[in-house]
């Protein structure tokens, strides 16, 4: 339908009408309109123009949803009578690889895909944040969220901060998420260091992070604790 920004239809179907009017009313009415025998014989052309093509181009949609029909059902009864012939080709004892890959079907993976040792050993060790949420409770979380090719998990190490003394470090749990908390279980505020290390699937430890201290306000309502405990494991 025609409109105040554009008379002209923008869809075929609707043009095919106006162009039908708007040719038959100007050449029925050209003196009228102040049409010259050349105005005429330009719009009598275009109409013609159109009315050719148009016919032709809706017949050449119908035939390619034709063919595209044929076409689709075509293949899906090759693919259908391909893969019922290489399932029987695959189960037969004779048929060897060189068969396989002339017929472009698959081939079995026959070698064991190994866990190298470098693969660990040179991933980066994650990045790690800790923080006390709540007396004698640490989050602990670390980047990249989604664990390397390879890890299965991370492990995690704590220690109490003493003065003048070592740090002693004491596996307190794995995790196979991004995040671990820590119930310290301490009846006074202390200073916490923790570190982290990615574990391969064979059980093979990656580097250790950089150690992250933080401080560990106290929860007076629980029993002293002389180790650390895990609150998660993966």
């Amino acid at each position: 339908m025609a409109t105040d920004r554009d008379y002209i239809p923008p869809n075929d179907r609707d043009f095919d009408i106006w162009q039908s009017q708007f040719s038959d009313f100007a050449l029925a009415h050209a003196a009228e309109l102040g049409l010259t025998p050349e105005n005429q014989a330009r719009l009598s052309a275009a109409r013609d123009g159109w009315n050719a093509a148009f016919p032709a181009h809706r017949a050449a949609r119908t035939a390619a949803r034709q063919a595209t029909k044929a076409k689709n059902g075509a293949r899906t009864e090759y693919k259908r009578v391909a893969r019922l012939l290489a399932q029987m080709i695959q189960t037969r004892l004779t048929t060897t690889d060189q068969h396989r890959k002339g017929l472009g079907i698959t081939v079995p993976d026959r070698e064991r895909t190994r866990l190298e040792r470098d693969v660990i050993d040179s991933t980066r060790a994650p990045v790690l944040v800790a923080k006390c949420i709540a007396g004698a409770l640490v989050m602990l979380r670390w980047k990249p969220v989604k664990r390397p090719f390879g890890v299965r998990r991370v492990n995690v190490f704590a220690a109490e901060v003493k003065e003048g003394e070592e740090p002693f470090f004491v596996d307190v749990g794995s995790s196979t998420r991004a995040r671990f908390i820590h119930q310290v279980g301490n009846r006074k505020t202390v200073t916490m260091l923790y570190k982290v290390r990615w574990v391969d699937r064979l059980d093979r430890p990656g580097a250790f992070c950089d150690d992250v201290e933080v401080a560990v306000t106290a929860q007076h309502d629980l029993e002293p604790t002389s180790t650390p405990s895990p609150a998660e494991s993966g």
